[in-house]
C-alpha cells in the first residue's frame, strides 16, 4: 500500500453499496443496494486508490510487502492461497505483492482458502474493515475479508462477487474484475482479539472454469471510525478541466 495511512493504535448481509462517503458520521447510512456482495464497494475504476485515510498499525503487514521465503509475514496460511505481483484493473496502489487464490483449489472440507492473522480491538469501539479486492471467477464466488470474535463467532466481512447483475440495479453495477475498495463498519464490543481472515470461496454450484487467480485482495486495514476516510473520487474530465481554468484564472489575477 502507497496511499495514506494513519499509525495510531488504538453483522453482516449479502449487500455492497456504491456510494461515497464525505464524514465518518455518514459511514454507516450510505444507500444503494446491489445485493450479491457485502459491505460498501466504491469501483477504482471511479474512485482513486491511495487517496484513503486508514490505520496501518493495527492489522500486521495488511498490504502483504513484507514476505519471507513466499509467505507474508504476520499471515498463517490456510490451505490453498499466495501472495504474488498484482493481476487485473486498478492496481496502480497495490505495491509488488498481493493475497491472491484459490489457485484452483476446491474449497476445503474444513477451514478455508486463505490467510488468517490475529488483531487486538479497543472495546466498545466502532472502526472500519477495509480492503482493495478483485474477483475474477463465476457469479457468487466470493471474495472475502472476515473478522470472527475469539470464540470464533461471525463478527463482520466485506465480500465481492464478479459481476452483479444488472437486474438487480442497472445504476449501482460492479465489475469485481476492475477492483473495488470495500469497507464496513462494526463495533468491537468487548474488545480483546479478534482473528482476521482473507478467503476466496467457490459458488461449486455454478458451472465454468477459473482463471488460476480467482480472487484477489490487498491493503486490508481495520481503522477507528473517527480516522477513516474513503477514497476521493477520480475527477470526470469535464470538472477537471473546470478547475484547470479556474486555476489558470486566478494566477492570471495575480
Amino acid at each position: 500500500m502507497r496511499g495514506n495511512s494513519l499509525p495510531t493504535s488504538g453483522p453482516g448481509g449479502r449487500t455492497m453499496r456504491r456510494s461515497s462517503i464525505l464524514a465518518p458520521a455518514a459511514l454507516l447510512l450510505a444507500c444503494g443496494i446491489a445485493s450479491a456482495n457485502v459491505g460498501t464497494g466504491l469501483p477504482l475504476d471511479q474512485y482513486q486508490a491511495g487517496t484513503e485515510i486508514t490505520n496501518n498499525t493495527i492489522v500486521t503487514n495488511g498490504n502483504f510487502e513484507s514476505v519471507t521465503s513466499g509467505n507474508p509475514n504476520g499471515w498463517t496460511l490456510n490451505n490453498s492461497h499466495q501472495v504474488g505481483a498484482p493481476v487485473g484493473a486498478n492496481t496502480g496502489n497495490n505495491g509488488a505483492f498481493s493475497a491472491q487464490g484459490n489457485l484452483g483449489a476446491a474449497d476445503p472440507g474444513t477451514g478455508f482458502n486463505g490467510y488468517s492473522q490475529t488483531v487486538t480491538l479497543a472495546p466498545s469501539t466502532t472502526y472500519v474493515l477495509s480492503a482493495y479486492m478483485w474477483n475474477f471467477g463465476q457469479n457468487f464466488d466470493l471474495e472475502v475479508v472476515e473478522l470472527r470474535d475469539s470464540t470464533d463467532a461471525f463478527v463482520t466481512n466485506i465480500a465481492l462477487t464478479a459481476n452483479d447483475a444488472a437486474a438487480q440495479d442497472p445504476m449501482l453495477i460492479l465489475d469485481g474484475a476492475r477492483g473495488v475498495f470495500g469497507y464496513t463498519g462494526f463495533n468491537s464490543g468487548a474488545g480483546g482479539t479478534f482473528t482476521l481472515l482473507t478467503k476466496f470461496d467457490l459458488d461449486e454450484a455454478v458451472a465454468g472454469t477459473r482463471p488460476n487467480i480467482a480472487g484477489q485482495v490487498d491493503n486490508i486495514a481495520i481503522t477507528p471510525i473517527s480516522q477513516f476516510r474513503p477514497p476521493n473520487l477520480i475527477p470526470e474530465p469535464a470538472s477537471l478541466s473546470m478547475l484547470l481554468a479556474a486555476g489558470a484564472a486566478l494566477r492570471r489575477r495575480r
